[in-house]
This record gives structure tokens, C-alpha cells and sequence, in this order.
């Protein structure tokens, strides 16, 4: 479900690909993170080198035209919100091969980096302020019309002040023990599946543990931005 009209050839074609990105920014080796279809490489900008953003890098050959339009119009609108909680994207650069999105970076990692290192439940006060700053964004993206549908730990990230910050925006399909059973039907869903999965990152910073069993999916991909640790690991 989105507000959002999307004319795929009008949205990328809005992205001049006589412009560069190598222009602008040094792209690195340095992998942030790597979904399906995507990975998020570290770069910086040229003549500023203490200014480091993240590139998501999406590549025409595994990903339709359209999706990829979908993800540029959905960050775009995303940007203008200004929320605290939301992404900012900076720019965006397309070759014959692949879209390129310039985006803010998040380098204190993700939550799930965070409640791994702690080895234990955050205490309530920590856990009510991170609710409330993913639920503040996720009331700014509602208000536009836009469903997450992949609200997690993975996907929560946190700035150089420790504000929380979702990166990635109306995911596919969601992920298995955030996921809301709706979604997992043919009868739709809408902004509650968001409400859902916030409730299971609740549950998960308060007590350590998801609260479903998940059977592990050795071939599911790495988040974007999350790593592989396992939410077992608190057990």
C-alpha cells in the first residue's frame, strides 16, 4: 500500500546518466551490507575526504526497471519528509548496468549489532526511547502513505548520536518472525503489518529473544546494513 504514483520511465529518466558517480565520490571495497538483489558499499566524496556516505548499488541484470524506479520514487519522497528517523538520500547516478543511490550513512550499525553486543535485554527506559523514535518515523512514512513492510533489527540503524534511523524502505516481502500474517495471505495488508513487526523488535530488545521459533534459513541473504548474527545468540 502507497500514496505513491509510479511511472517508471518518467522516474529513472529523471536521473541523468551523463552524470557520474565517480564525479563526485570514491567508491570503496568496503561492503556495508548485501541483500538479494543489492549490496551498500562505503564511499566518500571527493575533496572532502572525512564526508563518508553509504551506495547502494542495485544492478539492471537481477532487478526489473520497474522496482528499481520504485525504489528511487520511494526514497525520494522518503528524503523529503526530513524526518529524524528516516534515511536522507543524497543523490542518485544510473549506468547501462545498474541504478546507483547515494545515501546518508548510519556507521553505529544496526540494532541487532547492538542488543548482540549487549548480551542481554536492554533495560526498559533504553528500549521505550528506541520504540519511539522507529514509531515516530514509521507515523511520518504512514501520514504519506507508505507501508515499510520490512520493519526489523536489521533494518533499524543508528547515527553518530544514537538516533535510530530506518534505511530501507518498502521491502518485498518481509522477513520471517517480523513478518505479519497478513502478509503472508492473498487478502492485502496495510500500515498495521508496520505496527506488527514494531511490537516483535519490542518484544526482541526487552527480553533477548524473538517471540516465535523461526526455523534458520541457511540460504537467505544477508540485510542490508544488519550482519548474520543470530537473535539466538541471547538464548
Amino acid at each position: 500500500m502507497s500514496a505513491i504514483s509510479m511511472r517508471s520511465s518518467s522516474t529513472l529518466e529523471s536521473v541523468s546518466p551523463s552524470r557520474r558517480l565517480d564525479a563526485t565520490y570514491e567508491l570503496l571495497e568496503t561492503r556495508l551490507g548485501r541483500g538479494q538483489f543489492a549490496e551498500v558499499r562505503l564511499a566518500l566524496r571527493k575533496g572532502r575526504l572525512n564526508e563518508r556516505v553509504a551506495v547502494k548499488l542495485l544492478p539492471r541484470v537481477k532487478v526489473p526497471e520497474a522496482k528499481l524506479a520504485r525504489e528511487l520514487e520511494v526514497l525520494r519522497a522518503v528524503s523529503e519528509l526530513r524526518h529524524p528517523a528516516l534515511v536522507t538520500l543524497l543523490d542518485a547516478y544510473q549506468t547501462p548496468s545498474e541504478l546507483q543511490l547515494v545515501l546518508q550513512l548510519l556507521p553505529r550499525g544496526s540494532l541487532l549489532d547492538l542488543v548482540v553486543e549487549r548480551r542481554r535485554p536492554l533495560p526498559e527506559p533504553e528500549a521505550r526511547t528506541i520504540v519511539r523514535q522507529v514509531a515516530s518515523g514509521l507515523a511520518a512514512l504512514h501520514r504519506a502513505g507508505i507501508v515499510h513492510r520490512d520493519v526489523k533489527l536489521q533494518n533499524v540503524l543508528l547515527d553518530e548520536d544514537g538516533q535510530c534511523r530506518s534505511p530501507r524502505i518498502d521491502s518485498p516481502c518481509g522477513t520471517p518472525g517480523f513478518i505479519a500474517p497478513e502478509m503472508l495471505g492473498e487478502s492485502g495488508y496495510d500500515f498495521a503489518a508496520d505496527v506488527w513487526a514494531l511490537g516483535v523488535v519490542a518484544y526482541v530488545l526487552l527480553t533477548g529473544r524473538p517471540p516465535f521459533d523461526i526455523p534458520p534459513a541457511p540460504d537467505s541473504p544477508t540485510a542490508e546494513g544488519g550482519g548474520s548474527a543470530s537473535l539466538g545468540l541471547l538464548a
